[in-house]
């Protein structure tokens, strides 16, 4: 007997679906934990499971139409596929009171009873008394946060108009919080202060011969507290007015607000700060404007070189004098002067051809994308041999379960088997789709590569996708030496 003939002998009200939503990476109750309590419940109500559904999307930003898991959920609950809903909390389902009652009022015309698996969860039942209060405590869920953050924000808003410093989160690299008489004061280590200092001091005088980490490396060999390692928190040093015992007048300013143009101190804007009442200095005010202004003239000219990207960079190699090749003026140059000179559209047509063609030739790129399409057909196959034999457990099952359905005992044992099998069935599903999808993508890559290379216009086609060609250069490519003159170009790959 086929197993979808044996399941039409079940009613829709012996299934139940499974929904979980987790808006951020850092929120808890993983998509994982949040099924696995469902599960628990679906068994001790001696439900089947028809299927599991789940988002990682905001509530608030998407509605419950919008989101891809809960919509599909929608439809096969109106085709009245199962007719109960297991999920986490009801803030899983909704975080606005309209959208809970369009919900409920959905599962409602269709006869869908919703079950919630976190045992602090008030339990609705069908009377009018149960919706009044389900849906007060959803307005009251909803409120709180909104009235936690006002209050905060208010708050924070009050203290800085009283030129006080909040302190709220984690405090800057060395200060520590005092609490004195009810107030509360802000000053740094005793034992950071000099540390703190000295980086201040050298920073001031940088005039790019050591760079902020160069620094950073010699304090930390000399004092025994040490600066942070990275420069990005270092940075947030520098950048920070409280060494100097001052903030922003607004939350909304930063660094980059004080100055008026790109021309320096003389256009610095000190009537963005405060002096704050409960913070004690570390160094003084003309010293951090100095400091913040050489971070300034620095962070531009970063940001400038940094942001100068090209084809090859960082590959290329002269065949004469063995000094770098870069991109200047739209030429490809060595950096010795008189020293090799390339067009640069020329070079890059020249190289991407030679390149990928030796990619292909002499790595086997195609060889390689075929041996992995191969490895996953056969992981395929695997995966179907396991979904034939969950297959013929459940249609064992649900036989077990038609010849003794009367025997309460065993009717629930094979309905926990049941909805077992299913879930494992799911999941091969799930690795068979993902499978599929990783070969659908690789022998797309292998079709882009094929009609690239046997047409003329390789090299128009992957200077439309130079980040592709880049990526895919400098993961197979180490070194890239070129000789020669224009129209006599000869390359090497290492």
């Amino acid at each position: 007997m086929e197993v979808k003939n044996l399941e039409t002998k079940l009613k829709p009200e012996d299934y139940a679906a499974i929904y979980a939503r987790k808006s951020i990476k850092s929120e808890n109750n993983s998509i994982l934990s949040q099924l696995s309590l469902a599960r628990d419940v679906l068994y001790k109500n001696n439900l089947i499971l028809y299927k599991e559904y789940w988002d990682e999307e905001s509530a608030t930003k998407l509605p419950p139409s919008k989101r891809q898991g809960f919509s599909r959920l929608l439809k096969d609950a109106k085709a009245g596929k199962f007719k109960t809903v297991i999920v986490y909390r009801r803030d899983r389902l909704a975080r606005r009171v309209h959208d809970l009652i369009e919900i409920k009022n959905t599962f409602k015309k269709y006869r869908i009873k919703i079950i919630y698996s976190n045992d602090g969860e008030y339990q609705p039942s069908e009377s009018y008394l149960s919706d009044f209060i389900e849906n007060i405590i959803m307005a009251v869920d909803e409120l709180e946060p909104q009235i936690v953050a006002e209050r905060t924000n208010t708050g924070r808003v009050k203290k800085r108009e009283r030129k006080e410093y909040s302190g709220a989160g984690k405090l800057p690299f060395g200060f520590e919080r005092i609490s004195q008489n009810e107030k509360t004061f802000y000053r740094c280590n005793y034992q950071t202060v000099p540390l703190i200092r000295e980086l201040f001091k050298m920073y001031s005088k940088n005039n790019d011969s050591k760079s902020m980490m160069d620094i950073v490396k010699e304090l930390n060999n000399f004092y025994e507290n040490k600066l942070p390692t990275t420069s990005n928190q270092v940075g947030k040093i520098i950048r920070n007015p409280i060494y100097a015992g001052y903030q922003f007048i607004n939350s909304k300013y930063t660094v980059f607000d004080l100055f008026q143009s790109d021309d320096g101190l003389n256009n610095f804007n000190p009537d963005l700060l405060q002096k704050c009442v409960n913070v004690q200095p570390v160094v003084d005010f003309d010293l951090w404007v100095k400091c913040i202004t050489v971070w300034r003239v620095n962070y531009k000219a970063f940001k400038r070189k940094k942001n100068q990207e090209y084809l090859f960079k960082g590959l290329l190699l002269c065949g004469k004098c063995k000094k770098p090749i870069k991109l200047i003026n739209n030429k490809y140059r060595c950096i010795s002067k008189g020293c090799s000179s390339f067009n640069a559209d020329y070079f890059k047509n020249e190289l991407i051809k030679y390149l990928l063609d030796n990619i292909i030739q002499t790595m086997g790129l195609e060889s390689v994308i075929s041996h992995k399409i191969t490895q996953l057909k056969r992981g395929i196959q695997t995966y179907n041999r396991q979904l034939k034999t969950v297959g013929n457990d459940l249609e064992k099952y649900t036989l077990d379960y038609v010849n003794n359905f009367k025997d309460k005992y065993i009717a629930n044992g094979c309905k926990e088997l049941i909805s077992d099998a299913m879930i494992r069935r799911e999941d091969v599903k799930a690795r068979i789709y993902d499978l599929e999808a990783r070969i659908y993508r690789l022998q797309e890559e292998k079709e882009k590569l094929n009609g690239s290379i046997n047409r003329k216009g390789l090299a128009g086609y992957f200077l439309s996708n130079q980040e592709r060609a880049h990526h895919l250069i400098s993961t197979l490519v180490d070194q890239v030496i070129v000789n020669g003159k224009e129209n006599e170009l000869k390359i090497q790959i290492r």
